[in-house]
């Protein structure tokens, strides 16, 4: 088959892109091509998307939204076989339901990261957000002197002070 007779870019669907951005036997220009088409398609709502969060992906994980965007794509390129398009739905909805996948692409990404984190862990946020645990909602054990009947430090007090 030559060149002139394959399809251009922009008249591929989101799956065909995907399929042959991930690739590895596709020739390197059409594989570009390809990965600029979809993420000429997509680029402004995902940087857009994630924009409206900046501040939480700062502060929590450290991502800049364009290296969020950047390794989003990448990751879609990498992974792109695995895209599968709804049957017979109409470009809106298909656009729709790409879009959803690269959001779930940097969502997980989001999530990697502040489990690869051992900083949150020490965040004063988590001590205090209130989360407890069932073992945390029960009284503390008293000491085994208090328990065999020998008087607590409490009471102790209490009588000298009468």
């Amino acid at each position: 088959m030559r060149g002139d007779d394959l399809p251009s870019m922009s008249d591929l669907d989101d799956e065909q892109l995907l399929a042959l951005a991930a690739g590895r036997e596709v020739a390197s220009g059409r594989l570009r091509a390809a990965q600029a088409e979809l993420y000429r398609r997509h680029v402004r709502y995902l940087y857009g998307a994630l924009k409206k969060r900046e501040g939480m992906l700062t502060r929590t994980v450290g991502f800049a939204v364009e290296d969020l965007v950047q390794e989003t794509f990448q990751r879609a390129f990498q992974y792109g076989a695995s895209y599968k398009a709804l049957p017979q739905a109409d470009a809106e909805r298909a656009r729709l339901r790409t879009r959803a996948w690269l959001g779930r692409i940097a969502q997980n990404l989001i999530i990697d990261a502040l489990s690869r984190s051992t900083e949150i862990s020490a965040s004063p946020m988590l001590e205090s957000s209130g989360s407890t645990s069932r073992t945390s909602r029960r009284r503390p054990r008293r000491p085994s002197s208090a328990r065999c009947g020998a008087p607590s430090r409490s009471s102790a007090s209490a009588s000298k002070m009468s």
